[in-house]
This record gives C-alpha cells, sequence and structure tokens, in this order.
C-alpha cells in the first residue's frame, strides 16, 4: 500500500491518503466536498539502510566531496579551495586540477619555496638589524661610559688642585 495525495477542488486542501493501486478511496474533506483530484508526487524510495533516496544520494556526494578534498590535499599539495573563479563548482575545479596533474603540484611547490625563501630573507634582514641596533647601543653604552669617566678624571683633579 503506498501514499497519495488528493487535492480537494473546493477548497484546495491537500489530503495524503494511503491505499491500494487499483483502489479508489471514499474521501470527504475538512468542507464538506467529495471532489478531489489526484496529484501526482514524487516517490519516496527507502534504501536498504533505511534511508531515503535522496538522504543517501546527500551522504555519497558528502562523502565525494571529502575524498576529493583528500586527493587534492594528499596527491597535488592544494590544501583549500577558497574562492571558485568565475562561477565553476568545486568539481570544476577538481576536474582542471587532475587534468593539469603535475603543473599544479609543481606551482604549489614553487609558491611554497617562494614563500620559504621570502621568509628567511626577511628573518635574515630582522637578525641584521637586531644586530646592528645591539652594536650600536653597545656603542652608545661605551660612549656614555668614557664620558662619565673623563667627568669622574676631570672632577678628581679640579679637586686634587683645590687640596694643593
Amino acid at each position: 500500500m503506498a501514499f497519495y495525495d488528493y487535492l480537494c477542488l473546493a477548497c484546495y486542501e491537500i489530503l495524503e491518503v494511503q491505499h491500494g493501486f487499483n483502489d479508489t478511496p471514499d474521501l470527504t474533506c475538512k468542507c464538506g466536498s467529495k471532489e478531489f483530484e489526484r496529484l501526482i508526487s514524487n516517490v519516496n524510495v527507502n534504501t536498504k539502510s533505511g534511508k531515503t533516496l535522496r538522504q543517501e544520494r546527500f551522504i555519497t556526494s558528502q562523502k565525494q566531496y571529502i575524498d576529493k578534498r583528500t586527493d587534492l590535499r594528499e596527491n597535488y599539495g592544494v590544501h583549500e579551495v577558497k574562492v571558485l573563479p568565475d562561477g565553476k563548482t568545486f568539481n570544476n575545479v577538481y576536474e582542471d586540477i587532475k587534468r593539469r596533474g603535475t603543473d599544479v603540484k609543481e606551482q604549489m611547490k614553487k609558491t611554497v619555496e617562494e614563500t620559504q625563501k621570502k621568509t628567511d630573507i626577511k628573518l635574515q634582514e630582522n637578525r641584521e638589524r637586531a644586530f646592528k641596533n645591539r652594536e650600536s647601543r653597545i656603542k652608545v653604552i661605551k660612549e656614555r661610559q668614557a664620558q662619565e669617566k673623563y667627568e669622574a678624571r676631570k672632577l678628581g683633579d679640579v679637586s686634587s688642585k683645590r687640596k694643593k
């Protein structure tokens, strides 16, 4: 036995009724009308797992999406597809990357290497700058110490002259 939808022609209420394929139900609407038209509705197919076909398709598509993202990450070095250019779907981008294959992987590797080089250069520049700053601070400290020694000697000479 299946479920069928019927439309009341008087008030346009939709009723869902369960009956056999060849059976004709005796229907009465809330408004009192007995005039109905049988509607064509979507079929709900349950699978072995007890889920509807739509749910199974959704789960399957999600699994495929996860598998494709894993493939991109592990085999092509693409960790994230953020913006899809020119209205392309994720599947279009995935197929494009698969088609271009090693070109994408090499480009990603090259980009990572360039980024690493830039990072290393900045790090070296920062170290050199810190070293120069340290040297200049040491120079300033030594100059101050020399100035203090000079002033101490000068004061010492002045006080020794006064004692004589």
